[in-house]
């Protein structure tokens, strides 16, 4: 169940992206670490994976059914 990330965009406010055109690819069976300083949108980054924040472009794939905004239940 592969997950894809494809050039988000996605902020706390409609003028301020916090992330500018991010991708990811996660294969099956493996595990990726995302680093950064405070600050640097990881917090933002899994947010809006998991769709408590909607992407203002971008898409989220996981097994090849865009879940981009979806809600996280």
């Amino acid at each position: 169940m592969p997950l894809v990330v494809d050039k988000i965009q996605a902020g706390y406010t409609s003028d301020i992206n916090v992330l500018r055109g991010v991708s990811l690819t996660v294969g099956d069976g493996k595990v990726i670490v995302v680093l950064g300083p405070n600050g640097s949108g990881k917090s933002t980054l899994l947010k809006t994976i998991y769709g408590y924040l909607k992407p203002t472009s971008g898409r989220v794939m996981l097994n090849n059914i865009d879940i981009t905004g979806r809600k996280p239940h």
